[in-house]
């Protein structure tokens, strides 16, 4: 654990560690968001953001209304 970071990102600069973050750091500049929600159609650009955002899906307002994906 040298903390290099041989990888660069050719846009703005920044350095990584890994390839594999490089290459996910890239959509911050091409703004491509391939992962879709099918209950809402909202779109992201990480799958952990989409699996974040199904739980809006799951939780029950407080209104006791209900909402997509609420019973």
């Amino acid at each position: 654990h040298t903390g290099e970071k041989p990888h660069q990102c050719a846009v703005c600069g920044k350095r990584f560690r890994e390839s594999f973050h490089l290459s996910k750091h890239h959509v911050v500049h091409t703004r491509e968001r391939p992962y879709k929600c099918e209950l809402c159609g909202k779109a992201f650009g990480y799958p952990q953001s989409l699996t974040r955002h199904k739980q809006i899906h799951r939780l029950p307002l407080p209104c006791g209304l209900g909402g997509a994906g609420t019973p």
